[in-house]
């Protein structure tokens, strides 16, 4: 019986820490505030104020894949709270990639809107 009670806590643990340790990004939520020193990619315009929609964020320096976090393509609003900006890339099929340079707030993208591939933070 002590066997059954030690083997339930430990499955009970486990189950805790893998719901703790899932990325805060996975729940879509409305209005989602980006902190101060973040890039934060929002799914939908207005920084998903109007529907509920996903959004990453990052601090670090470096090259984003946002087909890493299933993010490619999808970002329609940016929030730049860094200093240095963000350089999107759209990676395009047999032609030189494009690049545009972002710094600020963007509530929509409008021609780049679900084109960005990557970033590069500096």
């Amino acid at each position: 019986m002590n066997v059954f009670r030690i083997g339930v806590a430990v499955v009970f643990s486990l189950a805790t820490v893998m719901a703790v340790s899932a990325p805060a990004t996975a729940l879509p939520a409305r209005s989602q505030v980006c902190p101060s020193g973040y890039v934060c990619l929002y799914e939908h315009n207005d920084f998903n104020r109007d529907a509920d929609g996903r959004m990453l964020k990052w601090n670090l320096a470096g090259e984003k894949k946002l087909e890493d976090w299933g993010f490619r393509d999808k970002t329609s609003s940016i929030r730049d709270n860094r200093s240095g900006g963000v350089r999107a890339t759209n990676v395009l099929a047999g032609r030189p990639d494009q690049h545009k340079d972002y710094n600020g707030n963007y509530s929509s993208l409008g021609d780049w809107n679900d084109k960005i591939d990557r970033i590069t933070l500096p």
